[in-house]
Order: structure tokens, then sequence, then C-alpha cells
């Protein structure tokens, strides 16, 4: 009969498994609301565009509004 020869390893990945996990969660709600700022800050944009064109009449009167705001006109 063969005797087999049994050893105690210590789990210490356990606990680097656990912080790992912390982390990957901390980056992906951190991407998360960086990736809704983004977001809310382009569609601003876009309406911010949307009505200006808008107002002005048109893409031809918007930038002739925009060129008169910059010289000063």
């Amino acid at each position: 009969m063969k005797t087999t020869e049994t050893t105690n390893v210590k789990n210490s990945s356990r606990t680097h498994t656990s912080e790992a996990t912390v982390s990957n969660t901390m980056s992906t709600a951190a991407l998360g609301v960086a990736g809704s700022a983004g977001l809310a800050i382009g569609l601003w944009s876009f309406a911010a565009l949307v009505g200006g064109l808008v107002v002005s009449g048109g893409p031809i009167g918007l930038a002739g509004e925009y060129l008169r705001a910059v010289s000063g006109i």
C-alpha cells in the first residue's frame, strides 16, 4: 500500500482576491460616473448647438452671429 504525503498550504490569495475585487468595483464605478458625465456634457452641447441654429436661422446665420460675437461688431 502506498502512503500519500499531504501538505498544508495556507491560502493567502483570498485576501488579495478580495482587495482586487474592491479595486475592480471602484474602477468600474469611476468609469461609469466619468462616462455619464461625458454623455451629459455631449448632450448639452448638442442641444446648445441646435438651439443656436434655430435662433440664428440656420448654419449660415449661426456662423455670421459667431463672427460678430468674436469680432465685437
